[in-house]
């Protein structure tokens, strides 16, 4: 066991054992978050009704602020204590909160002091997983000596995303076999009770742990920060917002996947199917496990970027036909569908842990890399379920068109400015072609072929390239944005210096 600054190396025993309590933390985590997002139409609202609407987004909102949260609360005695101690206050976090909401009364419609603590359940549970992610990513990262395989080391945890997906999604299922009094009565209680023995399985992991060899070279050495979390907001606030920006385009689709899987395995707009959701979640999450180390390990080959711009490339080309095919219904279209998506997901979710850990110093990485993972989570797992509440119908047209949106959004926190002006004007000049092809054939030639390829009805196609140009511009001016606003804090801290 490594204890001290001197032993750098430790034994492979110790490395994975190390790993392992990191993707089972990770995996606990997530678990708890997509347990809650596949209850709410079963236990919490199930007969929705517009009056349901409002607080079932603030659950939803509750968690996500938990996360930010706790990104910065943990990230404080991440770096300030140690990555090991903190690991251990944040597995607390997330499994106690999770039990105790398998303990609150099920009948709907629920009271006040119901919503009440179920909400400030769910604060605490985000908080948890909020802190967990980065303590997870840094002591996998951070305990492997060679720096030429961070990258592969750091994409380890995030296959506990899947992994999680799929544990809800099996218990939930299983739960769900059970006559509907008797779910109704417990059976949905013990899913959720059920993440105390994970909990204890991770803890035994855990216990005894030592700390990251990095962590104990840099403290003799340099100043511990008193407020590391204000010290990020306010000296790196532009690397924090180019790692969020980064995540979008992957969160998007990773949330409008999951969201969609999940309406249709547990009810919502489309047609119930327990067993499709259940079978295309098991073949994403089995994809998701394989192609998330590989592209971590082709990050360490190829580079971060390269690999991760390949990544929204790729989904930007795919996004439209993918969520045409969730929506279709069709089993093999959900499939196929499914497993594209866990494989384009993964081009950008792979190196994505070492990218953000490594854009900050060992002194402030755990609270950068915390605030910048949960603040670019937000936006996508807030809209998304937002959007597929208030607009059942069309909800996968307005996902996948904030996905290409994003696309060009991601892009600019990692092209340099005259590449990503080409980038866009690229695509817009693509988009154009398309309209004109489309105007002059009408119903006949390319266009007709485009249209059965992609989508019978054609609405989502024609609106996506329609509104292209528009999503450019829209995209420029937010670069723009950051751009003007990072050149002139660094002339201010020129001039200081």
């Amino acid at each position: 066991m490594v204890d001290s600054p001197g032993s750098v190396t430790g034994t492979a025993v110790a490395r994975g054992r190390i790993v392992a309590a990191a993707i089972t933390g990770t995996t606990i985590g997530w678990y708890d978050f997509f347990l809650f997002l596949g209850a709410i139409p079963l236990v919490f609202f199930p007969r929705p009704a517009p009056a349901d609407e409002v607080p079932t987004l603030v659950l939803l909102g509750a968690g996500f602020v938990g996360r930010l949260a706790g990104g910065a609360l943990f990230g404080h005695f991440g770096d300030r204590l140690g990555r090991r101690s903190t690991l251990i206050a944040t597995l607390v976090t997330l499994g106690l909160p999770t039990a105790a909401i398998g303990l609150l009364p099920g009948r709907a419609p629920l009271g006040f002091a119901t919503l009440a603590l179920l909400t400030l359940l769910r604060l605490v549970q985000g908080a948890g997983l909020g802190g967990e992610w980065a303590g997870a990513v840094l002591m996998a990262m951070e305990w492997e000596p060679d720096r030429l395989k961070r990258g592969f080391a750091a994409s380890l945890p995030q296959v506990g995303v899947p992994l999680g997906l799929l544990l809800a999604m099996a218990t939930l299922s299983a739960a769900r076999l059970l006559p509907p009094d008797a779910f109704a009565a417990w059976g949905w209680r013990a899913p959720f009770l059920f993440s105390l023995a994970l909990v204890g399985v991770c803890w035994r992991l855990r216990r005894g742990l030592p700390e990251t060899p990095e962590f104990l070279r840099w403290r003799p050495r340099a100043r511990t920060p008193d407020r590391p979390a204000l010290e990020v907001v306010r000296h790196h606030w532009h690397q924090v917002a180019a790692s969020a920006r980064a995540r979008l385009s992957a969160d998007l689709l990773f949330y409008g996947c999951v969201v969609t899987v999940l309406r249709i395995g547990f009810g919502g707009g489309l047609s119930s199917d327990a067993g499709l959701a259940l079978a295309a979640t098991l073949l994403a999450c089995a994809t998701a496990a394989v192609a998330i180390p590989m592209a971590g390990h082709l990050s360490d080959r190829h580079g971060r970027g390269p690999v991760y711009g390949l990544g929204i490339a790729v989904l930007a080309v795919v996004a439209t036909p993918l969520f045409t095919m969730l929506g279709s219904g069709v089993p093999i279209l959900v499939l196929a569908a499914m497993l594209a998506a866990a494989a384009v997901h993964a081009i950008q979710y792979g190196p994505q842990a070492a990218l953000i850990a490594e854009g900050f110093t060992p002194r402030l990485r755990y609270s950068g890399a915390a605030l910048s993972y949960q603040l670019g989570s937000i936006p996508a797992g807030i809209l998304v379920p937002a959007v597929s509440v208030l607009f059942p119908d069309r909800a996968l047209f307005w996902i996948a068109l904030g996905v290409v949106a994003c696309c060009l959004v991601s892009a600019s926190a990692l092209l340099p400015p005259r590449r990503f002006l080409v980038t866009v004007a690229l695509l817009s000049v693509l988009g154009a072609a398309f309209l004109v092809v489309a105007a002059l054939s009408g119903r006949s030639g390319l266009a007709a072929l485009v249209v059965q390829t992609v989508d019978g009805r054609s609405l989502l196609w024609q609106w996506v390239n329609n509104l292209g140009n528009v999503i450019a511009l829209v995209s420029v001016a937010v670069w723009l944005t950051t751009w003007i606003a990072g050149r002139a804090a660094r002339r201010r801290r020129d001039r200081v210096l």
